[in-house]
């Protein structure tokens, strides 16, 4: 419909445009034809004695209506031709010896003044005259024709778009319900769409299937590692208070002992979960203020001293002397150094470094241990996604997500997080974090 009116719209413009345009032109024209008949027959009238006056009149097809006197007063004397009226012609122009030209209704016009001087007197004259228009009847009747021609092809145009369109659209509209039912196998056919806008969102939304797809098996990947992780440890503790029960347990502090480890690893898989599904969550966000780097590294290396000792291993922390100031969140910097350094004692041989320096405009913290380095299947995965980790001391296995929790929080504080992985020595993996716009307190 909107192709439609816009149709006859134009057609209706242009077409009473084009009317008025040819009727002024068939008007210029007319008046100008008179114009040329005027002057060339008032230059006789004017000079033509009174016995050949008649006579000349009649040749050039002008009869006594054509010809008026014009008063002192600016009276009319004689007839004038239809359709002209006496208030018709301004006689106040004539007698400053001006033509008149205009339309009356279908009729252009013009009064041409000249004088005659008749027994010693001068009269002032005016030839009238008259020529009908060109009829505007053909032109409207044209235009209306071109208007009914217009909006038949409009109309056969939008139907055949609109189709066109209405096929795509409610293609894409169904492929989009079955995306939201969860069907997620669905080939998009962006070739059969001729319209650049449509191919793109078509484009886009396979884009999205494509995202739901890797997001989807991600997630039961995800689900199905969680399930193992948090179905071993249960299995063990089952395990060993059934036979505690059963009192086929020859040491049951041993086995106490074995409960209370593996509640600490579905503990701690508990905990990271929380801590990824904050991260995650959009209200999720960090506080930034003025950090001394010293007081946090200090902090943790006193929290996590007593885990490391207890499995044989040193902390070693290294900071320049003076003060090093960032503009940060401090409880989600410590998380996250938190996160690498739980990780490193996990694998670490005989110690931990922990350091801080300055790189021109950045602060670089590095967390390095002397363990056997991470494996190469899970080098380009571990900050992605879980991975299945390789056990630490007395066979310790985390939930695989310490590292995935540390890319988070690296991206929530917008810092850039990297390691190196063996490192120079031959072994180890070191962890480092730089910390743009460093600045005094």
């Amino acid at each position: 419909m909107g192709i439609v009116a816009t149709a006859l719209m134009a057609v209706a413009a242009s077409g009473a445009g084009t009317i008025v345009i040819s009727r002024s032109v068939a008007n210029h024209q007319t008046q100008q034809y008179l114009l040329k008949i005027a002057e060339t027959a008032a230059i006789g009238l004017r000079h033509a004695k009174p016995a050949r006056l008649e006579k000349l009149a009649s040749i050039r097809g002008i009869t006594r209506d054509h010809v008026i006197q014009i008063s002192s007063s600016g009276r009319v004397i004689g007839s004038l031709p239809h359709p002209l009226t006496t208030s018709t012609i301004a006689t106040a122009s004539l007698l400053r010896g001006n033509y008149l030209t205009g339309t009356s209704g279908n009729v252009a016009y013009i009064a041409y003044p000249f004088s005659r001087t008749v027994a010693g007197t001068t009269h002032l004259y005016a030839l009238v005259l008259t020529r009908p228009l060109p009829s505007i009847l053909l032109p409207t009747i044209f235009v209306i024709l071109v208007a009914i021609v217009s909006a038949g092809l409009a109309i056969f145009v939008a139907d055949r778009y609109t189709r066109h369109i209405s096929r795509s659209l409610l293609g894409l509209v169904a492929a989009a319900d079955r995306v939201a039912d969860g069907d997620l196998a669905i080939d998009l056919d962006r070739n059969s769409m001729r319209e650049r806008d449509l191919a793109n969102l078509a484009g886009a939304l396979e884009r999205m299937i494509s995202s739901l797809k890797t997001a989807s098996a991600s997630q039961a990947t995800f689900l199905l590692a969680i399930s193992h992780d948090l179905k071993t440890p249960l299995t063990s503790i089952r395990g060993f208070a059934e036979a505690i029960v059963d009192e086929a347990v020859e040491d049951p502090a041993t086995a106490a002992r074995t409960i209370i480890r593996e509640s600490g690893r579905i503990e701690h898989l508990i905990s990271d979960l929380i801590s990824l599904a904050r991260l995650n969550a959009s209200h999720y966000s960090a506080t930034r203020q003025p950090v001394d780097l010293a007081s946090i590294l200090t902090h943790l290396a006193q929290s996590v001293t007593p885990r490391a000792v207890a499995n044989g291993l040193a902390i070693q922390l290294d900071s320049p002397g003076d003060s090093l100031w960032v503009h940060t969140d401090p409880e989600r910097l410590l998380q996250l150094l938190g996160n690498l350094v739980d990780n490193a004692i996990k694998y670490a041989n005989t110690q931990i470094r922990i350091e801080a320096r300055r790189d021109q405009d950045n602060v670089v913290l590095t967390v390095a241990d002397d363990g056997p380095g991470i494996p190469d299947h899970i080098r380009d995965a571990i900050f992605n996604q879980q991975v299945t980790p390789t056990p630490g001391h007395d066979l310790e296995i985390g939930s695989g997500l310490g590292l995935l929790i540390v890319a988070r929080l690296a991206s929530l504080l917008e810092v850039e997080l990297g390691y190196i992985s063996p490192l120079p020595s031959g072994s180890g993996t070191a962890f480092f974090l730089k910390i743009p716009d460093a600045a005094p307190k």
